[in-house]
């Protein structure tokens, strides 16, 4: 099954994201999050990453456990500096 029977090519708003996943959510009991993985929030890419995922495109998420680790070293000194 094509995943463009759910969603054509287009940008969908965290409203649409949550009106998709409210349905099978409430059915399964499980949280099931639908989103977008990539560079522009690590921090959710870093957690959705560790959650199972039901398709990811070939080659998009290989960068992004680097990058959270760059990204937590470069923001080490600020988060020490509150902690």
């Amino acid at each position: 099954m094509s995943t463009s029977a759910f969603f054509p090519p287009r940008e969908r708003s965290s409203l649409e994201l949550a009106e998709f996943t409210a349905e099978p959510s409430f059915e399964t009991g499980y949280v099931i999050d639908a989103g977008l993985v990539d560079g522009m929030d690590l921090v959710y890419a870093n957690e959705a990453l560790g959650g199972m995922r039901l398709f990811v495109r070939e080659g998009k998420t290989t960068a992004l456990r680097p990058m959270y680790l760059r990204f937590c070293e470069d923001r080490k000194e600020v988060v020490d500096a509150y902690g």
